[in-house]
């Protein structure tokens, strides 16, 4: 029986990784608010956030830890950009965003033993930006390293797709937040 070899165009696997990282963005955008102001998380049925909130974890060198989210998402999401606008520095590029795919999975693994392992308790923000890095790194194997001659209509084609979820996810994620902060 032969295997199945599963084959994703660079440029989708670009667009799949823009909007995983849009939903990592909100999740870890949604914990810094809470863990910055002391707001109540809403933390579905899981229960397990403000147990993760007060843990020795919640922090790292003095900073919240979602603010490692928020920096690791917005990396992934400026790096698409710049290389979808040009090819100048690209390949640099892409390699600065397979370094953050590496930490961004690793600090998502960590956190996903910490929480079963040593706290016994879930927090629901944390699953999914730690699915949505996980799912970010097995997709970044399809992306390609930049092509120097890259036609500019494929980049374009790129940017307005980027410009879409943007605007659906500043729509939507402008609701969501404060609709779980209380304020709509």
């Amino acid at each position: 029986m032969a295997a199945m070899k599963i084959s994703i165009k660079p440029w989708h696997a670009r667009t799949l990784i823009a909007g995983l990282g849009l939903i990592g963005l909100f999740c870890s955008g949604y914990l810094l608010f809470t863990y910055v102001t002391g707001t109540p998380i809403a933390c579905g049925l899981v229960h397990g956030c403000d147990i993760v909130r007060s843990s020795r974890w919640a922090t790292s060198f003095g900073l919240p830890r979602p603010l490692f989210g928020v920096v690791f998402y917005a990396l992934i999401l400026v790096s698409l950009v710049i290389r979808a606008a040009g090819h100048l520095h690209a390949n640099f590029w892409r390699t600065i965003t397979r370094v953050a795919v590496l930490f961004g999975f690793f600090e998502s693994s960590l956190l996903f033993a910490v929480q079963w392992i040593d706290l016994k308790a879930f927090c629901l923000w944390c699953l999914i930006s730690a699915i949505c890095a996980t799912a970010i790194m097995v997709v970044d194997q399809f992306d390609a390293d930049a092509i120097v001659r890259r036609p500019w209509e494929e980049g374009r084609k790129e940017l307005k797709i980027y410009l879409v979820f943007w605007l659906i996810f500043f729509v939507f994620g402008s609701v969501g937040f404060l609709k779980l902060i209380g304020r709509f």
